[in-house]
């Protein structure tokens, strides 16, 4: 499935893509859109001509691997299982998948034991493991901060930020007893469902919602807002019995 992606001045200007030919830099622009949230999808070259450049006349594979061999190594292939996959360099650099895009299902490059591929330029694959899992848990850790905050902004109309330690302590806490990220926006959605608009709308706030009460919140039962039903003219109803109503027609007529 396609995507909205961003792209950024840089990219005109970046002395190594220019050194690539325009459908190679117009692929590597196409990879961006049909990448998952962790800028990996699936190595198929004839899908991949079919999705991005279906009226050119040109070699998807060629081009795939002009992108991978650059100095600036702008994506990876490898293949797991007998499956092959792309991993898109320096993706969340200059990407921003929306918070409700779901997790990737491809499996990463290097720390894999099936990996056909091995993590560049280290003799000591423990120590590659080692650092990778390290960069990968920080930069995992850091979405969450931002989607979940960002998230909760969007929903009620807020500004808190993502790197107060406070907001990242308690959202640490929650996340050690197991609640996931859908755990986080359902407790916003049900909140801001019942207090937005009231006088506990002031509670909207990451000490509130993400604080001991978060499993209460999680559980309990979607309130929705009491709407008055309409009265004409102001009157209320009368309810009346049927012979009202016949001596009524009798009169009519």
């Amino acid at each position: 499935m396609a995507r909205s992606r961003n792209i950024k001045p840089g990219f005109f200007t970046n002395e190594y893509l220019s050194e690539l030919p325009p459908l190679a830099r117009l692929l590597f622009i196409g990879l961006w859109c049909y990448a998952d949230r962790e800028g990996r999808l699936e190595d198929r070259p004839k899908r991949l001509k079919v999705d991005i450049l279906p009226y050119d006349s040109c070699n998807i594979d060629d081009l795939l691997n002009k992108l991978a061999e650059s100095p600036d190594e702008f994506i990876v292939r490898y293949e797991i299982d007998d499956r092959r996959y792309i991993q898109i360099s320096n993706f969340h650099k200059h990407q921003n998948p929306h918070v409700k895009e779901p997790v990737s299902t491809i499996p990463e490059p290097y720390l894999h034991r099936a990996c056909t591929i091995q993590a560049p330029e280290q003799s000591n694959r423990e120590s590659v493991i080692g650092n990778q899992e390290s960069v990968i848990g920080n930069s995992v850790e850091k979405n969450l901060f931002i989607e979940i905050i960002n998230y909760l902004n969007l929903k009620a109309g807020t500004s808190y930020k993502h790197t107060s330690q406070k907001t990242r302590d308690l959202i640490k806490t929650r996340i050690k007893e197991k609640f996931t990220l859908d755990n986080f926006f359902t407790v916003i959605d049900k909140k801001t469902s019942e207090w937005k608009g009231t006088d506990n709308e002031k509670y909207l706030r990451p000490e509130t919602l993400f604080g001991t009460k978060f499993e209460g919140y999680l559980n309990q039962k979607i309130i929705t807002k009491k709407s008055k039903v309409p009265q004409a003219n102001n009157f209320s109803q009368r309810q009346y019995e049927d012979e009202f109503y016949d001596n009524l027609y009798e009169k009519i007529e």
